[in-house]
């Protein structure tokens, strides 16, 4: 049964792609039967297109709310009939990093995001070796282990964000 009153040292684990990196992933991945033979200027035009379009259109892509907002949240908005906007589930995600005591990782950014786990769970360094097996790099700068990748598309999620971020009006 759920109260009103905060949590105490309650801490929740979550890790999340970045928000433009799994948009374009997930557009390349729908859409690879299609477009096998696009170059990486086909992308970027399809991936602003997408993105002008839906924006033209007020569409909002708030998908990380439903991991950041709890099921009591909800259903105490759906009992009074309130409908959850995109404002008030950006407070309510806001509030419950804090009150929820939430650690949040990156999965592009697996190396840091081991660090701050680290610190959290094993600030003696006893497990370290555990932390480098999944991603953490080394003091010197290099991961111990093999990455892993599962896109073997010619053409990277990566490289397409970095065409986008070269347009300063667009991103």
């Amino acid at each position: 049964e759920p109260n009103n009153e905060t949590p105490k040292n309650v801490r929740y684990l979550s890790f999340f792609r970045d928000p433009a990196a799994k948009y374009i992933s997930g557009k390349m991945y729908v859409n690879k039967a299609t477009t096998r033979k696009w170059t990486i200027d086909d992308w970027v035009q399809y991936i602003k297109k997408n993105v002008i379009s839906n924006l033209d259109r007020g569409g909002y892509s708030g998908s990380m709310f439903k991991y950041l907002i709890t099921p009591f949240q909800e259903e105490e908005y759906n009992k009074r009939g309130e409908k959850l906007t995109t404002a008030k589930k950006a407070d309510l995600a806001m509030k419950n990093l804090v009150e929820y005591n939430l650690v949040i990782g990156i999965v592009e950014r697996m190396s840091e995001s081991m660090e701050i786990l680290q610190n959290v769970i094993d600030s003696s360094g006893d497990a370290t070796d555990i932390f480098h097996k999944y991603g953490m790099k080394e003091k010197r700068g290099r991961s111990t282990e093999k990455s892993v990748v599962f896109n073997n598309s010619i053409i990277s999620t990566s490289r397409v964000l970095n065409e986008l971020k070269k347009d300063a009006e667009f991103f």
